[in-house]
């Protein structure tokens, strides 16, 4: 005969399905004792539904930028004596698509002209004429396929009301894998008016990857001055040719100051 109260036997076990020193305890309890027969313990855990939310593209986390746009920038500086004996500097910047970006001159004095020799030629003379290399690059976002879905999970857990509480954790961990990402959500807890029992129910986010994948073009663009420097990155091709521009204008204006003798 077993004793809740006192969490045993209280007569020696008639078909000896339990071994062991302590003859009169029960085996098949918690700790083996367990006085009101009531002690919390966890039901099964039961998926009661699964609603899926459609597939998504996310990103992998790999990238790459792709040139769309060869941009060269040609300066030239060009000198041609005047009527007086002075002699005229002129600076261009003109981008390969035909625009000018950028026109200035400088007049030399006779003096100085002649200190460079200048006083002895007619006509237009070059004395500069480089090509300043651009282009613009647009970035490519690879992405994996993933399918969404909320899991309901229901867990009905067994308590002495008078002390136990429902669980705080889930009941299993959330996966984490190259396929798989869950994340645990907020749930309800209830328990069932007259029985010593709590109802917890709980949400599950997953997603689970087919890793398919594919090359995205994104709307993100950047300017590349030669050598590889980045200028900067922005949302449109037309922004990312202003920066060139601009850099390049700054360019030329370097340049022309050191082709005039003194500074323009």
């Amino acid at each position: 005969m077993y004793s809740p109260t006192a969490g045993r036997f209280i007569n020696r076990d008639p078909i000896g399905f339990a071994d062991g020193w302590g003859l009169y305890a029960s085996y098949f309890t918690p700790n083996s004792i367990d006085p009101s027969g009531y002690s919390c313990h966890a039901g099964s855990t039961n998926l009661v539904h699964r609603t899926n939310l459609g597939d998504v593209w996310l990103d992998s986390g790999s990238s790459k930028w792709t040139n769309i746009l060869d941009y060269n920038v040609n300066y030239t500086s060009i000198r041609k004596r005047e009527i007086n004996g002075a002699v005229k500097i002129t600076g261009k910047a003109t981008a390969s698509a035909g625009i000018n970006l950028w026109l200035t001159t400088a007049q030399v004095s006779t003096e100085v002209a002649g200190e460079h020799g200048w006083l002895n030629s007619e006509g237009t003379v070059i004395i500069r004429s480089i090509t300043l290399p651009y282009h613009v690059e647009q970035k490519e976002q690879e992405r994996v396929k993933w399918n969404r879905s909320r899991l309901k999970y229901e867990q009905e857990i067994c308590c002495d009301s008078t002390s136990e509480q429902p669980p705080t954790s889930p009941p299993f961990p959330a996966a984490q894998t190259e396929t798989v990402r869950e994340q645990w959500e907020s749930g309800t807890t209830s328990l069932r008016t007259g029985l010593c029992c709590w109802k917890v129910t709980r949400f599950m986010y997953h997603e689970n990857s087919t890793l398919e994948k594919r090359w995205d073009v994104m709307s993100i663009f950047r300017g590349i001055k030669g050598g590889g420097i980045v200028l900067g990155i922005t949302n449109s091709e037309s922004d990312a040719i202003n920066l060139l521009d601009v850099n390049a204008t700054a360019r030329a204006q370097e340049l022309f100051a050191a082709d005039v003798p003194g500074g323009p």
